[in-house]
């Protein structure tokens, strides 16, 4: 974590209700890095699939969803 801390991704805070206790929060920058990292993997995951017949991207929308869903 201290070299997200340095590439100012994340910073530490003081827990709310206890004090002794520290988080883990996001910076500007981090919410900006993970959400070009989000769309990057959105655009690549459109790429790959917009190639496949529709029914296959349902088949595998329905069954990617049940494992994630069981594994919870």
């Amino acid at each position: 974590m201290p070299q997200l801390e340095e590439d100012g991704l994340l910073r530490r805070v003081a827990h709310p209700s206890r004090p002794r206790t520290g988080l883990l929060e996001l910076t500007g920058t981090g919410h900006a890095r993970l959400a070009r990292v989000r769309q990057h993997q959105r655009e690549g995951l459109r790429e790959r699939l917009g190639q496949w017949p529709d029914e296959d991207v349902e088949t595998f929308s329905r069954l990617l969803h049940r494992f994630v869903t069981e594994l919870e």
